[in-house]
């Protein structure tokens, strides 16, 4: 009998050795009568002579800890227990108190309490990790702007998020969980017209589907877009559950889309209405190093500085470096920012969201946007306000931008071309334009010349524009005198001046064939360039420039011109 209880006593105590929880016994003055190994670890000392109350020995404090397992325990006779947060060497644990009555008596009676700590640190860690979560996936459900909800196997809504109630039409949440929450998707007459049931159906089969820029409507009736996304959810054994879906309203995107078409519809027309030759007729030494320029470059993506005074045709250039690249066949969008206040141009070139600023009632797409794979000519950049420079150079060097109003970057594939008639080196020396965008823009330029510096041009501009104006009529041609009289003006509007000119006197000589001296305004008389007003003159025995045009470079007006002077006195010329 002795042995067998020496066994059993044996085997106890292995047990609670063994055990991984730290084991007291406590009298009512809660002092440690008993401990096991794992116990005796947290102990301020290892021998067991007077030991104190067990709030001292473990943790190193002056009195019971409040609400007390063991004192608990004492007062109501049953196990209590007790989740504790200690702070041991600068690190945070969690324990877990149990106690429980050690009774010795027939009576039932005790006099010690068997505390039995555990530590918890690792699950309850996991517990607030996990609380955690699902705190952050609720407030993404919560927050998020696109709807998501799920649908039982019957296709019965199981759960919505808020934004399912401003989608669907359906108002505030509570009113759309009210409404959606037990509510068949399936069996509703709209959503069988629609086509949007066969999804459905196909979705709860297992079969995953995206639908974009889908025609739906509000519970309300009104007419939207939407992108929608139907996950299906599978149990444990692959079964489906139910179906996840996620819907985004894309009515605005599908806005855009058609304004896009519409304007480079509109940018396609205005192309066509201007005639690029304009800035290109003639033989010059000048325009020829232009047109060479413009090959040169149009088959690269290099941003261009096209250079020159007002009226050279700046914009011209530009557009024949885009009908002659790789991106002919895609939108040329122009911006003139001297036209544009700074708010306006920021506007114009990046486009801007509903409620951006006052006025903004509608979203806007930018010009940029509009141009993306193709080319996107600023005429007068050097009018740019230094705000405007710093996020033009950040679109050149990254390629994005974003729309006033927005959080979301875009970004563009497109071609930059550039003019000014100012000087950028002077304005970057006077610190009116920014260094570091002049050496951006710099790369590679164009200088337009004047038409004063092509003079040998004008006979056939002259006779280009009289056969354009001519408008499918006659062709009006123009006398000797009024021909020296063009060649002889500075023409300080360039081409763009001289085209003006001509329309002008096409109109006033109507009944007329011929153009003379008379047709043109007086102040086009004195040559501005010279100290007294006079004409420059040419020396004895040459030619007006006009007269070498001969053959079939000779422009057939200056041909009928000369063929005139040749039937005239001497004394009339």
């Amino acid at each position: 009998m002795k042995l067998v209880l020496s066994d059993s006593l044996n085997i106890l105590h292995s047990i609670v050795e063994s055990m991984d929880v730290a084991l007291y016994v406590l009298d009512k003055d809660l002092r440690i009568q008993a401990v096991n190994t794992r116990g005796s670890r947290w102990l301020a000392r290892e021998d067991s002579a007077d030991r104190e109350e067990c709030y001292s020995e473990i943790h190193g404090r002056d009195h019971a800890c409040e609400n007390c397992a063991v004192l608990r325990t004492f007062a109501s006779g049953k196990t209590e227990r007790l989740e504790m947060r200690v702070d041991r060497i600068g690190k945070i644990r969690h324990y877990l108190c149990t106690a429980t009555p050690l009774r010795l008596d027939k009576d039932g009676g005790f006099e010690y309490v068997v505390e039995m700590v555990q530590n918890v640190t690792s699950q309850r860690n996991a517990a607030e990790e996990i609380s955690r979560l699902n705190e952050f996936n609720e407030t993404i459900l919560e927050n998020a702007p696109v709807a998501i909800f799920t649908l039982d196997t019957h296709g019965v809504f199981t759960s919505v998020n808020p934004a399912l109630g401003r989608i669907s039409g359906l108002g505030p949440e509570a009113e759309a969980e009210a409404k959606l929450l037990g509510f068949n998707w399936l069996q509703n007459p709209y959503t069988m017209e629609s086509g949007l049931s066969g999804h459905l159906k196909r979705g709860l089969a297992g079969e995953a589907f995206h639908l974009e820029d889908f025609s739906y409507r509000t519970f309300s009736g009104e007419p939207q877009y939407i992108d929608f996304k139907g996950v299906p959810m599978r149990g444990k054994g692959g079964q489906v559950e139910g179906l996840l879906c996620i819907i985004e309203e894309t009515t605005h995107r599908h806005n855009e889309k058609r304004l896009l078409k519409e304007r480079n519809i509109a940018l396609e027309e205005h192309l066509h209405r201007i005639d690029v030759r304009d800035a290109f007729i003639g033989e010059s030494g000048p325009i020829k190093k232009v047109k060479e320029l413009i090959s040169l470059v149009a088959r690269s993506d290099t941003p261009v500085l096209v250079l020159g005074e007002t009226g050279t045709g700046k914009e011209l250039v530009a557009r024949a470096i885009h009908a002659t690249s790789l991106r002919s066949s895609n939108p040329f969008v122009v911006i003139n920012s001297s036209a544009l206040q700074d708010n306006m141009v920021e506007s114009e070139l990046f486009g801007h969201r509903k409620g951006a600023f006052t006025g903004a009632d509608s979203d806007k797409i930018g010009l940029l946007k509009i141009a993306h794979s193709g080319t996107f000519f600023m005429d007068e950049v050097g009018d740019l306000s230094p705000a405007i420079q710093a996020k033009l150079l950040r679109v050149l060097e990254t390629g994005a931008f974003r729309r006033l109003g927005d959080i979301h970057e875009i970004s563009v594939d497109v071609r930059f071309i550039f003019a000014t008639n100012k000087d950028l080196a002077r304005e970057v020396g006077e610190k009116t334009f920014r260094k570091d965008l002049f050496y951006r823009l710099n790369g590679f330029t164009v200088v337009v010349p004047p038409l004063r510096e092509r003079k040998e041009d004008i006979p056939l501009l002259v006779d280009y524009f009289l056969r354009k104006f001519a408008r499918g009529g006659r062709q009006k041609t123009i006398t000797g005198p009024a021909m020296e009289l063009l060649q002889d003006y500075s023409w300080p509007g360039n081409v763009r001046e001289l085209a003006n000119a001509l329309e002008r006197v096409v109109l006033i000589s109507a009944g007329r064939d011929e153009i003379g001296v008379a047709d043109f305004p007086q102040g086009m008389g004195p040559h501005p360039f010279t100290s007294n007003g006079s004409r420059p003159r040419r020396r004895r025995g040459t030619s007006p420039p006009f007269r070498i045009w001969k053959g079939s470079m000779c422009a057939p007006s200056c041909t009928r011109w000369a063929a005139t002077r040749a039937r005239r006195p001497a004394s009339s010329a």
